[in-house]
């Protein structure tokens, strides 16, 4: 699946990540896309405040193969 020119989604970390955000009880709910390339993670949500982010980020952060996070939410 290519996301734009210069990003290909890799969908299985992108799932891994996906799935580590859905288990966490404080920001498991909250509406999110995951797109991965490489190592390369981006978190993109309109549905955010600076503590459920930075929160996000950590959890997306902890996935093994997971090596930068962007940070795309509102």
């Amino acid at each position: 699946l290519v996301v734009n020119q210069m990003w290909i989604n890799n969908a299985a970390l992108a799932d891994k990540v996906k799935a580590a955000i859905t288990a966490d009880a404080v920001v498991g709910r909250i509406p999110i896309e995951v797109d991965a390339n490489e190592g390369a993670v981006r978190l993109m949500s309109d549905q955010t405040n600076r503590d459920e982010r930075a929160r996000l980020v950590q959890i997306a952060s902890a996935v093994e193969g997971v090596q930068r996070v962007e940070d795309l939410m509102k």
